[in-house]
């Protein structure tokens, strides 16, 4: 019986981990990136600035994935952003000197809370509500200025793939096949 609610714990605790460790992929973000207090939102593509293979080619809410989220480029740089499962990388490539102030804004509803890893570029961020807001001063450089952030979701709403329900419903079934086979042999 001891063996059989060892079993039973460690699929709990299996299920239980999933939930913990979820990540961003597949959740969606809304993304925004003004120049200098300028209105426009340059991470949308119908603004022209938007380079092919980069998520927001098709809009501004674009699912965390596999690809680089957002991008925006003209003469001067290339902005981008790039969500992956627990972090956010913003990267300026200045193509000549003289990069302007920006600020880009993300919103996904869960988002959490965000944590500072690295800061090349020198911004300021802040967190309220489900919208991250970075700030970047401007700079002249050439080459490429990276900074990192971290990030955590809300973990209500996250449900398990089914392929982790199936294999742990295995597992289980496995178990007590074993009980049943040393109670009735």
């Amino acid at each position: 019986m001891k063996r059989i609610l060892s079993i039973f714990a460690v699929g709990v605790l299996s299920l239980s981990a999933h939930t913990v460790l979820a990540d961003g992929i597949g959740t969606s973000v809304t993304g925004s990136l003004a120049f200098s207090g300028m209105p426009i939102n340059f991470f949308d593509a119908a603004n022209g600035g938007v380079p092919n293979g980069f998520g927001n080619h098709a809009g501004t809410k674009v699912a965390i994935g596999s690809e680089t989220e957002f991008g925006y480029s003209d003469a001067a740089n290339l902005d981008t952003a790039n969500f992956t499962g627990s972090t956010l990388t913003l990267t300026d490539t200045g193509f000549r000197d003289g990069q302007a102030p920006f600020e880009m804004k993300f919103t996904d509803t869960d988002f959490k809370d965000f944590s500072l890893i690295s800061n090349g570029l020198g911004v300021n961020f802040s967190f309220a509500g489900d919208t991250l807001t970075v700030k970047f001063a401007g700079g002249d450089f050439t080459g490429k200025e990276t900074t990192v952030l971290s990030y955590a979701l809300n973990q209500t709403g996250v449900t398990p793939e089914p392929g982790t329900l199936a294999l742990l419903g295995t597992g289980m079934l496995a178990a007590a096949g074993v009980v049943r086979k040393r109670l009735f042999a």
